[in-house]
């Protein structure tokens, strides 16, 4: 062994994990609009086409 002092310094880590994981950003996800759809007089598509079913509509 030499007689070399080593130096350590005590505190701040390396800012590798907290301040990066905050840098990256999430990706963005469009907004991806809704076809048109019908509307049936204040009824889901649901009913509707359970009322036309009971109507015996073909």
């Amino acid at each position: 062994m030499s007689d070399t002092p080593v130096l350590r310094t005590a505190g701040k880590s390396t800012p590798t994990s907290k301040k990066n994981a905050a840098a990256v950003p999430k990706p963005v996800v469009p907004i991806v609009k809704k076809p048109f759809s019908m509307s049936y007089d204040g009824t889901t598509t649901k009913e509707h086409v359970q009322y036309m079913i009971d109507r015996g509509a073909r």
